[in-house]
């Protein structure tokens, strides 16, 4: 991604309500895992840092992206162990992590190589945790901007993680009782009834001000706690955890 972008989800991914909610989703997830706190975690694709943050508040967590732009601002914020490298050449020997996770980069990438780099770094009864863009029919000037290469659907994303070799827990839409709108939008956007102020501002069309983002936080709260119980049949984005 451009630097721009970088500052750009810097300067909002702590308050957001997207990015916010999305933690909350993970957070209990991962607490359900019963991880040791010893054991270690690598947050690959990490970017700006705030769920690397996150993480390392809890378990001891490294940081890792391909982009140095991205990792001066993870600094900025996490003073954890950061690492540079590619998400399909992951510098770090087999069997390392108890758990990795991969927030918004498998849709960038070779799916199978990342996949496949992902099993080699886990360790074996270890997990990893995916979040991925849901739906060809939501593509939109926001997946161009970050420079995705796709969006999943729940059959698909499973199979491929099957075919890497891990056994699924947990498989599931997210971002759902938005899902209507964030839809009517991005078909808005299609026909040009819909077109972003500054073509270069890839946050400004999910970031709102004061009672709005926390309405749509607390939305994604309902979400992430009705989600310990239940899968959802359709969303905006995708949830992966696995085990290896």
């Amino acid at each position: 991604m451009k630097p721009d972008v970088y500052r750009q989800f810097y300067e909002v991914e702590r308050s957001n309500w997207w990015f916010a909610g999305m933690r909350s989703v993970f957070d209990r997830q991962i607490r359900a895992l019963h991880l040791h706190q010893s054991h270690p975690i690598l947050d690959v694709g990490c970017g700006t840092g705030a769920w690397t943050e996150r993480l390392h508040s809890h378990h001891r967590t490294i940081g890792m992206d391909v982009s140095w732009e991205a990792l001066s601002f993870c600094r900025a914020r996490f003073s954890g162990s950061l690492a540079r490298g590619s998400a399909a050449e992951i510098p770090f020997r087999e069997d390392s992590f108890s758990l990795v996770t991969a927030f918004g980069v498998i849709e960038h990438l070779d799916d199978e190589a990342l996949l496949a780099e992902l099993f080699r770094v886990c360790r074996r009864g270890g997990h990893v945790c995916v979040l991925t863009s849901a739906y060809r029919m939501l593509w939109s000037y926001h997946d161009e901007a970050v420079h995705h290469k796709r969006r999943y659907l729940k059959s698909e994303l499973g199979r491929k993680v099957r075919a890497a070799g891990f056994t699924l827990s947990r498989l599931s839409y997210v971002n759902t009782i938005l899902f209507p709108a964030v839809l009517v939008a991005r078909m808005a956007q299609r026909v040009g009834l819909l077109r972003p102020q500054r073509p270069d501002d890839v946050v400004g069309q999910f970031d709102f001000d004061g009672l709005l983002n926390q309405a749509l936080r607390q939305v994604l709260e309902v979400e992430a706690a009705l989600l310990r119980y239940m899968d959802f049949p359709f969303g905006v984005g995708l949830m992966c955890i696995a085990r290896k």
